[in-house]
């Protein structure tokens, strides 16, 4: 799977549908796609630590959330 925004960028997202969801249902897109460090992956893996401890403090069931969403969706889990 790959993203393309409308302001030209883009890349591999994941390698399927399944890892896609996972990975949307995980992560607010919006903030995740914020702190990319131009595509180096310690930068967006640091990123993604601090966009997990922002979500949980201002939505403690957001795992729960996440897992019922998974498991709807027949999904690996979240």
């Amino acid at each position: 799977m790959v993203f393309a925004s409308s302001e030209g960028e883009g890349g591999l997202l994941a390698n399927d549908l399944a890892d896609a969801l996972e990975i949307i249902i995980g992560l607010e897109r919006r903030d995740c796609l914020s702190f990319f460090g131009g595509g180096d992956v310690e930068i967006m893996q640091i990123s993604a630590q601090h966009l997990e401890r922002s979500r949980d403090k201002h939505n403690p069931d957001i795992d729960n959330e996440a897992a019922q969403v998974a498991a709807a969706k027949h999904l690996r889990g979240a």
